[in-house]
């Protein structure tokens, strides 16, 4: 499995709930990588902390690099999305979030950013018997 770490504060009850199903990181292919042949990641709120915590173990359903530059991404992605990301569906808050945490150089670039999605928590046991529907 690949370790997530979060420390953004509606993630600690969001993920073991169900509720935050993806997650948008800065581009380290080696851990995309890994994450994709795995295909397992293990969630803890902050990780390497006394505050560490265990959140959830998921499947993950998606992983890829998101071509076009955050904030446009941010702006175009379907509402369910931004929701999952755990910003409701308030795309303003989550734009402010990443100009506050990276640089506009980075937020300007695009496959800056990765984005990983998966299944909650509470379906892991019966993942082989779901079927997507796009």
């Amino acid at each position: 499995m690949v370790a997530m770490n979060f420390t953004f504060p509606p993630a600690e009850y969001l993920i073991p709930a169900g509720l935050k199903l993806s997650t948008i990181r800065r581009r380290n292919q080696d851990k995309e990588e890994q994450i994709k042949r795995i295909k397992k990641i293990e969630c803890y709120w902050k990780q390497r902390t006394s505050e560490c915590r265990f959140l959830a173990s998921c499947d993950v359903r998606e992983c890829h690099a998101i071509d076009i530059p955050i904030i446009e991404f941010i702006h175009t992605a379907r509402p369910e999305l931004i929701y999952s990301e755990g910003f409701g569906h308030d795309r303003i808050a989550m734009e402010d979030f990443f100009k506050a945490h990276y640089d506009v150089e980075l937020l300007r670039t695009p496959g800056a950013f990765y984005i990983v999605i998966w299944w909650p928590p509470e379906f892991q046991h019966n993942i082989e018997h779901l079927e997507v529907v796009c």
